[in-house]
């Protein structure tokens, strides 16, 4: 194994012991969820305050990813998430 895939290698370790946890909302677009023959595709809006969870996100290219999907009841509106700040800070 070289010096590069060692790297990867505990980058994933790191990323599968710290999910990476982030507010959206399915985008209000008639294509935000796709169905094909090989399965399917969700577009998602995401708030900029969002971003470092995103960053830690893109690393994750190229691996098999559990995605789990829960209704976050703090949340104004959710069709309009972008931009959106948490009312408390």
């Amino acid at each position: 194994m070289n010096e590069v895939e060692s790297v990867r290698r505990a980058q994933l370790a790191d990323m599968a012991e710290a999910p990476v946890s982030f507010l959206a909302s399915i985008a209000p677009l008639q294509s935000a969820i796709k169905v094909g023959q090989d399965g399917a595709r969700v577009q998602f809006d995401i708030p900029e305050t969002e971003m470092p969870s995103i960053v830690r996100l893109m690393l994750m290219r190229g691996v098999v990813l559990r995605v789990t999907v829960e209704v976050e009841q703090a949340l104004p509106n959710p069709h309009r998430v972008i931009g959106w700040k948490d009312p408390a800070n």
